[in-house]
């Protein structure tokens, strides 16, 4: 692997989450006002609310925006703060469909070949018109970019396997796993974007660079790490905002640890249960893996949600102010 490669690999990753951002963007200016009122009526129980989050966050792919969105509506007093926690634990889980997509579209069936067509006819409605049309363009355009980035990432990723010998961290010892897990935290800070992170994790499974486990514990990493930059929007916020971000890191960060200690256990228990569906690409494997983590982490919190938020009061008391 030359410095040609590596430019040609980071250059890919960049397309990808241009790609990303473009999409998430033209989702939610589509059906932005949509999906804030249906949050906004939200009256229901919490299982609604867990279902809100998750089918909300699968048609827009930015759980960052339905936390903004769930923590406003708090604040204006129109959802409770166990609704909001329930949202929450939906939206991890409802993120996850941008591994989906990538895996059956990018790497099974791979459209990277006419992905630039779609940038094509994205930019063509972005020029022509200024309705929302031009949403429709840069949805296209950053379907396009996202496919394409991942084919540029491939290219890049192609020579590493003969370059670098991964198996000597194969992942079974607990400091190699500790190396794994640490390397999936630090690239999901970095690229501040889970969905990019496990993607670029598919492609290298998909290219031979890592093995299935080795991706199993990055994802572990990569899910750990993506609360990390929103914790510091707790710092000077209100007690209901911080009750939702730490919420949502505590979700991440404890099934983060419940995984890393299980995982190997798990994951033959995983291939065995996937196998019995008949033969299954390690790339699906891995999507069912990350999917898999943050139901787990649903079914550890969500049926305590009620103790959990007694719990976060505590932690963080209303602010009550005194006439003297």
């Amino acid at each position: 692997m030359n410095i040609s490669d590596i430019i040609t690999a980071i250059g890919g990753i960049g397309i990808l989450l241009l790609g990303i951002v473009l999409m998430s963007e033209a989702i939610q200016k589509l059906s932005g006002p949509r999906f804030r009122k249906i949050l906004a009526n939200l009256t229901g129980g919490k299982f609604k609310a867990l279902l809100t989050g998750m089918l909300v966050t699968t048609i827009i792919q930015a759980s960052s925006a339905t936390a903004i969105a769930t923590i406003g509506f708090v604040s204006a007093g129109l959802i409770t703060i166990p609704q909001a926690l329930a949202v929450i634990f939906g939206a991890n889980v409802g993120t996850t469909a941008t591994a989906w997509l990538v895996t059956m579209f990018g790497i099974q069936y791979s459209i990277g070949q006419c992905s630039l067509l779609f940038v094509a006819c994205g930019v063509i409605l972005k020029i022509l018109y200024t309705d929302h049309r031009s949403d429709i363009g840069s949805l296209l355009a950053g379907f396009g970019l996202l496919f394409f980035g991942i084919t540029i990432m491939r290219q890049g990723l192609a020579q590493l396997p003969q370059s670098i010998n991964f198996t000597a961290i194969s992942g079974h010892v607990i400091t190699d796993r500790l190396l794994l897990f640490s390397i999936g935290f630090i690239l999901t800070i970095l690229m501040q974007s889970s969905s990019a992170a496990v993607v670029l994790a598919l492609v290298a499974l998909s290219s031979g660079t890592i093995s299935l486990f080795q991706g199993q514990v990055l994802v572990i990493g990569m899910n750990a790490g993506k609360s990390i930059p929103i914790l510091f929007a707790a710092i000077g916020a209100t007690p209901d905002t911080r009750r939702i971000i730490v919420a949502d890191v505590l979700f991440n960060t404890v099934t983060a640890l419940v995984l890393f200690v299980l995982l190997p256990q798990l994951s033959p228990l995983l291939s065995s249960l996937c196998n019995a569906f008949g033969a299954i690409a390690p790339e699906i494997e891995l999507s069912v893996f990350h999917t898999l983590f943050n139901v787990i982490g649903v079914l550890l919190f969500f049926p305590f949600i009620t103790p959990f938020v007694r719990f976060l009061k505590t932690l963080f008391a209303d602010t009550r102010f005194y006439l003297t």
